[in-house]
């Protein structure tokens, strides 16, 4: 089953379960493999304590589904540092390194 092909699956049975309440996450490997989730935040599960209850929507090879229910912590970024700015062009331009650079 094709990547988009899946994907389309993946939608169908996200907006059959929750409706317009859900997102899609694809993360792509540099070996061209990519895997995608959906998930559904449900609810707070303790304020205090900054968990919440989602539920993961995961397609197996064989074309079924797996819903997983979890309890998880949001995470806040206390900083953020720029470690590099570049342009693309700059990037193509520029000879590549060598192991004696």
């Amino acid at each position: 089953m094709s990547r988009s092909t899946r994907e389309e699956q993946l939608e169908n049975i996200a907006r059959d379960l929750w409706g317009e309440e859900w997102t899609i996450e694809t993360r792509k490997w540099a070996d061209g493999s990519s895997q995608s989730i959906a998930f559904h935040t449900k609810k707070v599960v303790d304020r205090d304590a900054d968990i919440l209850e989602r539920e993961l929507l995961k397609l197996t090879e064989d074309g079924s589904y797996v819903v997983r229910k979890e309890h998880y912590r949001t995470e806040a970024i206390t900083e953020c540092r720029k470690i590099r700015e570049d342009s693309f062009d700059d990037r193509v331009e520029k000879k590549p390194r060598t192991a004696e650079d």
